[in-house]
This record gives structure tokens, C-alpha cells and sequence, in this order.
């Protein structure tokens, strides 16, 4: 299934893509940027792989994909409507923010691994410090049902007295 992914995005990129843009459609070129963006992200997620390696994937990915999607329109920008242009700008700018995150926090969590604080704290003192903040939550969400209790009495006594002084 992994390689399915990576062939259709790869088929789409060398061969539909460029079979509509010669047509014409620049409808289905958009569609299928699109959908084969999305495919290959989803691609390089499901690959069984080191954190690090799929890391720096997915920014290479993003970085790649934001300098390929015009190229990919490119013959269709003058029939194509202003909108569509927009839109496909902003999609190509989400994938690489997408792609950096995702591949930025698989970097950082393949870095955590050899971090120098790692071992700084022992699993007694984190089972004390969820305990405290189990406690801590539960004095908040006890405030925060006062605070609900006394908004949904006092809204409609303050509509009330509006209506009568006003």
C-alpha cells in the first residue's frame, strides 16, 4: 500500500499533470496537484522509518513541493481565474508549513532521545508531579463550574434589568 501511494503521486507528476496542462484543463491540473500532494505526504508518513529520516523528508517534501506546484500550473495561469491562482498559492504555502511541522517535530523528537536533561528526572518524581496536577486540574474545573453557574444566572438577570431601566 506504502508504494501505491508513492507510485500514483509520481504517475500524476510525470504523466496526468502534464497530459491536462497540454490539454488545457487546468481544472484537473489543479485537482490532481492537489490530490497527489497529499498522497505523497501521506506516503512518506506511512514509510516505516527512523524519526529523523522522515523528518528531514517531510521538510524536503514541503520545501520541494512549494517550487513545484507552480511549475505545475504554469501553462494554465492565463486561462485560469484569479481566485484559482490564490488558491493554489495559499494550498502550496499550507503544504509546507504542514510538512515542516510534522517533519520539525519528528527531528525534535528523534533529538530528545539523546538530550542531556533526559535522564535528569527520575519516573517517581513525575508520577508525584501527575499527581499534583491531577489534584491542581481538578480545583480549576471545580472554579471554572462556579464561574459557568454564576454567567448563566447573572447574564439573564443583567438582560432583565436592561430591559427595565432602559
Amino acid at each position: 500500500m506504502r508504494i501505491a501511494f508513492i507510485v500514483f503521486a509520481v504517475l500524476c507528476w510525470v504523466i496526468f499533470i502534464p497530459l491536462l496542462k497540454f490539454y488545457g484543463l487546468w481544472q484537473g491540473t489543479v485537482a490532481l496537484t492537489y490530490l497527489s500532494s497529499a498522497v505523497a505526504m501521506l506516503a512518506i508518513l506511512v514509510v516505516k522509518q527512523d524519526r529523523f529520516v522522515k523528518g528531514i523528508a517531510l521538510v524536503a517534501y514541503g520545501v520541494f513541493i512549494s517550487g513545484v506546484i507552480p511549475l505545475f500550473v504554469k501553462g494554465t495561469h492565463d486561462t485560469m481565474p484569479e481566485e484559482s491562482k490564490q488558491t493554489l498559492e495559499n494550498f502550496s504555502q499550507i503544504i509546507m508549513l504542514a510538512c515542516s511541522g510534522a517533519g520539525g517535530s519528528l527531528i525534535a523528537a528523534f533529538a530528545d532521545g539523546s538530550s542531556s536533561d533526559r535522564e535528569k528526572y527520575s519516573v517517581a518524581e513525575r508520577g508525584s508531579d501527575l499527581s499534583q496536577m491531577v489534584s491542581l486540574m481538578a480545583g480549576l474545573v471545580t472554579k471554572v463550574n462556579v464561574l459557568i453557574t454564576l454567567l448563566v444566572v447573572l447574564v439573564p438577570v443583567a438582560f432583565v434589568i436592561g430591559l427595565i431601566v432602559g
